[in-house]
Order: C-alpha cells, then structure tokens, then sequence
C-alpha cells in the first residue's frame, strides 16, 4: 500500500478515531494525473463539527467561522477550515533534491460529504491503492448520475476545458432525466500497475 502523503495527516487522525473521510478537489483529482495545484487540503466527513472536534483535540486550531463556497455542479455548502499544528506547517530543510511529496496544507477544509453528492458508505475505504480510482469498475461507487464523468475523465481528452463540462453537464442532465445511461468506454486503456 502506498504511503499516506504528509498533507493528509488528518485524514489519518479522523480514521484512527472510526470517522469516515475523503480527499477532495485537487488531491482527488491529482492521481488521474490532472495538472494541478494544491493548496489547502479539502477532506470530505460525515459531519464536519464531529470531524473538527477530533481535530481541535490534536492540535489543529480554527481558521475562522463556517463558510459556504460554491461548487459549479451543485451550488454552494458549507465548510469548516482549520489549521494544522506547527509541526505540521514547519518548513524542511532545503537539500539539492526536488521533494516529490505535494506541499503540507495551510489549511484543512472539511466539507459534508451529502452537500458533495457523496454518499457516507462510500467514504468507507475500499482499495489498497489509488490506481483503483483509474478504472472503469471505481465507477460502480458513484451515483449514477456520476458515472459517465469518470468514464470520460477516463479516456477523453479536454478534461478540464469549458466544451468538456459543458458536455459533462448535458449528459448527466439527461442521465437524471432518464434520457440515457451512463455507458462505458471502448477506447479505455487500465493503468499499469508500477
């Protein structure tokens, strides 16, 4: 199994204590290999005030009061920001070699995981790995008005651009609209495992 990145010591900490949690947003999407750029640290729990209790307990303090932010395909919800201990956020030495691992969090940003269509079941962990997320069968853990995004993610180029989310968007409209289903990709190719 592969080793827990710095940056998600809470995670870590939240499941010590049987809470359930996910990595959102950019650390989500990283393993597909997305170019992107992480800055805090989103995890997805049941409930975010439990969540940061936990935390608050190990040290993390409050990064200011409950916010909402707006996600473009479900509109906006709340969150709890926290920052790590100081340990944490140390900086390392600087040596000659390029550090692989992403930057430690300034922040962690815990969101509900029902305000993210995500159900708390699959929050459960259920692969020893994240080339799992890189199949076509992790699908079968999404609502399936889901489905068809990660196929695509999967095998189409544009990921990311406006006229690939405008596509997206049609498509799972007219999955819940009962106009479709969500299908399965020929020119998928599965990753190699290393």
């Amino acid at each position: 199994m592969a080793a827990r990145p710095k940056r998600h010591g809470a995670c870590a900490i939240l499941q010590a204590r049987g809470i359930l949690c996910l990595v959102w947003f950019e650390d989500a999407i990283a393993p597909y290999g997305v170019p992107t750029v992480v800055f805090d640290v989103h995890v997805l729990v049941p409930d975010i005030d439990e969540a940061a209790s936990v935390l608050t307990e190990k040290g993390w303090t409050d990064a200011g009061p409950l916010k909402s932010i707006y996600h473009f395909l479900t509109g906006p919800f709340r969150q709890r920001r926290l920052n790590p201990p100081t340990p944490m956020t140390t900086e390392e030495p600087e040596t000659d070699q390029p550090n692989k691992d992403p930057p430690k969090p300034p922040t962690t940003v815990l969101l509900p995981a029902a305000d993210c269509n995500v159900e708390v079941e699959s929050l459960r962990p259920r692969s020893p790995d994240n080339l799992t997320l890189k199949t076509q069968d992790f699908a079968e853990n999404l609502r399936l008005d889901h489905r068809q995004y990660h196929y695509d993610v999967l095998s189409k180029p544009g990921l990311g651009t406006i006229p690939f989310l405008r596509e997206q968007r049609q498509i799972r409209d007219e999955i819940r609209d009962g106009k479709r289903q969500p299908q399965r990709n020929s020119w998928y190719l599965p990753p190699s495992r290393p």
